[in-house]
């Protein structure tokens, strides 16, 4: 009897998920891409899913990107996308110093070697939350099941009112994605968990979330394939700038179609 691959991801997921994984992350694959001079950054991101790099930005440069940033989100009210949050993709070709922070060499290699492939900056997104109850990512998800990395620079001050950056740590590990599996039902490449499944995950005392609060200025590294979202605010503000790197072959007008740019 001859499966398809549709029936084997539905009827094995675990079994599935393994295969995908592997095929991606191979032992040759992880030496070859070690990420040189950032390695100890690589190391912190395999193995957690994120680092924090503190004062990557002084507070001054802060507060005057935040006031362009404003600025540039009225005078472009056209390529702004309103969720919970106000979303500026592409922002790096409005704003010089957005765009140097776009193009970071730091985190073009701890990219690579993240992603496992040659990969380059796409594009930036300027965030922006004021809502109460509002959240950014809108809840529990993973941006995809392999690695993928991002850059994320807190421009606010980020206490634990203020929609931190939230993750469970090692949730991006094989070993604990297929565990996750099986403890919550979840199914073949399922990106978004909804309250309850993760909550049968904490319970489990397999996570602890992280908050990850921090001063204006602190930029985070995350791969992203991690269980994470921005916690619901609660007062105040939250506005970041976050860089989406992916391998070379994907960046194209496809992959900018899926995010609604133009």
């Amino acid at each position: 009897m001859i499966f398809s691959k549709e029936h084997i991801k539905k009827s094995f997921p675990r079994a599935a998920t393994c295969l995908s994984y592997l095929r991606h992350r191979s032992p040759a694959k992880l030496v070859r891409m070690s990420g040189g001079e950032c390695s100890s950054l690589v190391q912190s991101i395999r193995k957690y899913g994120y680092v924090l790099r503190p004062d990557f930005l002084s507070r001054s440069a802060c507060d005057a990107m935040r006031s362009r940033i404003q600025a540039l989100m009225e005078q472009q009210e056209e390529q702004i996308q309103i969720r919970s949050d106000k979303r500026f993709f592409g922002i790096e070709k409005f704003d010089q110093e957005i765009m140097a922070f776009h193009l970071n060499s730091e985190a073009q290699k701890i990219a690579s070697a993240v992603n496992l492939a040659p990969s380059s900056a796409a594009f930036t997104l300027a965030g922006w939350l004021n809502t109460v109850d509002g959240s950014s990512g809108e809840g529990w998800h993973r941006d995809g099941f392999l690695s993928q990395f991002k850059a994320m620079v807190y421009l606010t001050d980020v206490g634990e009112d203020n929609g931190p950056f939230e993750i469970l740590e090692k949730s991006h590990q094989l070993r604990h994605i297929l565990r996750d599996m099986g403890a919550a039902d979840l199914d073949f490449s399922q990106y978004r968990l909804p309250d309850e499944q993760v909550r049968i995950l904490i319970d489990k005392g397999y996570y602890q979330p992280r908050l990850l609060t921090a001063k204006a200025g602190t930029l985070v590294y995350f791969d992203s394939s991690s269980i994470h979202r921005g916690s619901p605010m609660k007062a105040g503000e939250r506005m970041s700038l976050t860089t989406y790197f992916f391998e070379n072959t994907r960046i194209g007008p496809e992959l900018f179609r899926q995010f609604n740019m133009t």
